[in-house]
Parts: structure tokens; sequence; C-alpha cells
């Protein structure tokens, strides 16, 4: 959030394209292995046969490392005209994901299992690189995201209402910040 208004987003914006780089696996030394049931299972891998993932050995070409060169993961968000309604609505940022991935776009995890199926590179460097595994994370149910964060207060033995989080806040960061919400709000009139 800049502060620049949704409308001016919306208008000026086509495409939104994200890109990370994942090291190659060397192609002298690349062997195949049957993958294990908790990789499918975490990759959201079809568990019909057998499933197999690549890997490099090591040798002279890559130095004992395995890998050789990189490529990119990409995915590009296509801004159509129900898109900008969204964002001149100030819709959450994960409603603008899922609407894009219901139109067509792949997420960074989806190219990179892609490429991973392909033999380019490894699952764990596709992990490495990439925040989600696979397309969106499944939605949790209300109560389990409440006991995520209740629990550990559980645990101390103290009541809610008697745990106070430490927050120790830099007056110079304090002051930069109300002159930006300052500046941000007389530009608003």
């Amino acid at each position: 959030d800049m502060g620049v208004e949704p409308f001016l987003v919306s208008a000026s914006l086509i495409g939104v394209m994200a890109q990370r780089l994942v090291r190659m696996i060397c192609p002298n030394c690349k062997e195949s292995y049957k993958l294990s049931k908790a990789l499918i299972k975490n990759w959201e891998l079809s568990d019909k046969g057998d499933v197999l993932g690549y890997r490099g050995r090591g040798c002279d070409h890559c130095k004992g490392a395995g890998f050789r060169g990189r490529t990119g993961l990409y995915e590009l968000m296509i801004v159509d005209d129900e898109m900008k309604e969204m964002i001149i609505s100030g819709v959450a940022t994960v409603e603008l994901k899922k609407k894009a991935h219901k139109a067509g776009m792949r997420f960074l995890g989806e190219d990179g299992r892609a490429k991973a199926l392909k033999g380019m590179t490894t699952f764990e460097e596709v992990g490495r690189v990439c925040e989600e595994r696979v397309g969106l994370k499944k939605e949790e149910p209300e109560d389990k995201k409440a006991e995520r964060y209740v629990r550990p207060v559980q645990e101390t033995g103290l009541k809610p209402e008697q745990v106070k989080p430490e927050v120790s806040v830099d007056s110079k960061d304090l002051a930069e910040y109300q002159t930006r919400i300052a500046r941000w709000l007389g530009e608003k009139k």
C-alpha cells in the first residue's frame, strides 16, 4: 500500500509477474528415483503408479553439486475488466489471487512442480524458493486459526489478559510513520 488510489492502479495495470530462479539439475549426472509417499502427498501428485523425481549425483561437470545452470519459475496474472473492478472495490489480495487462478494463472509452485516432474529441477529446490507448495493454501477452519494463536498462552498457565506482548518501538520510526500518515491524510482532501 503506497497510498495510490485503487482506480489509478486498476487503470494502469495490465498484468503482474512474479519470478524466482531455481538451480537446474546437471544433465550429465541426472538420475531418476521413486518419490516418497510424503513428497507425493505434499506436492499433490497423482498416486497412480511410480512417480519419478530427478536429482543430480554430482560429477566433474557440476563440480559435485548435482546442479548446473538456472531456470526461472514464473506466474503471470493478467488484469481483465472484472479484476479491475475488484481492485477498485478494494477486494483483498487473497480474493484477487483466487480469481486469477480460476482464470488460468499458474502459481510459482505449480510451475515449479511441472519443471520438477520434467526433470529440470528438484522438488527440494522448488520448495526452497517458493512460499507455497502448490496453488492456494488450504483454508483452515476458524477455530483452528484461533487455536494456533491461543495455544502458547494456554501452555503458560496464564490467562490471556495477563500476557502482554513485548513491543519495542523506535521513536524515530514512529515519528517518520506519523509524518507519512499526516502527509497522506493531507492529500486526501
